[in-house]
């Protein structure tokens, strides 16, 4: 707490407009599973939690194949990825997940 919460209340000020981080699009919500693990769409995805395994299908490569609310399993070349646990933002910033 501030050390004279009383003066500073009383003496408060309109903090202003502010600024606020727009919506993702499409293309930030986007991974190309047809690219190599190192270059997805020229763009760092923060993956927190990922599997990955090796699977005949003949699914192409970046069908969603399975969704349990917001963890999914994607198709890649030769197998999937699961991806229980992902973020669009870097470490310490909100999740795409809920907490556990």
């Amino acid at each position: 707490m501030a050390f004279n919460l009383d003066a500073l209340w009383k003496n408060a000020v309109p903090q202003g407009t502010g600024s606020y981080i727009p919506f993702w699009t499409d293309d930030d919500r986007t991974l190309d599973f047809s690219l190599t693990p190192e270059r997805i769409n020229g763009n760092v995805v923060h993956v927190i939690d990922a599997h990955a395994w090796h699977e005949p299908h003949s699914l192409p490569p970046g069908m969603v194949d399975h969704v349990d609310g917001e963890r999914f399993v994607v198709s890649r070349t030769g197998g999937f990825v699961a991806i229980p646990e992902w973020n669009l933002l870097p470490p310490g910033q909100m999740r795409g997940t809920a907490p556990r």
